[in-house]
């Protein structure tokens, strides 16, 4: 990743993290799963956490019916360029978890 600019090596980890996050699996085995060294996982983890931290607002918005029924639910956009998708009928307990997450809890 060293040939990344810093906006791509933050776009990526987001990706990496958000992938973790729904897994359900602890962050050494997603790690080993994925050959990524679990120091940099928790350095980028704690440092976009700290990052969404920092924003304190959200914004939220949720598409016309006809999107939704087309199978998109609530876009939840937070800080710099980070986007929660939500299908409709998403599950209740990943949201949750990523919520708390976000929210440092």
């Amino acid at each position: 990743m060293d040939a990344m600019t810093r906006t791509e090596k933050r776009e990526r980890w987001q990706e990496v993290v958000a992938a973790w996050e729904g897994s359900g699996l602890s962050q050494a085995a997603f790690c080993r799963e994925r050959g990524l060294c679990l120091a940099s996982f928790g350095y980028w983890r704690r440092r976009l956490r700290e990052a969404v931290g920092e924003v304190g607002f959200a914004e939220v918005a949720i598409g016309d019916l006809a999107e939704a029924a087309a199978g998109s639910g609530v876009r939840l956009v937070v800080g710099d360029g980070v986007v929660v998708a939500l299908d409709v009928g998403f599950d209740e307990m990943t949201l949750r978890r990523l919520l708390q997450v976000v929210g440092g809890g």
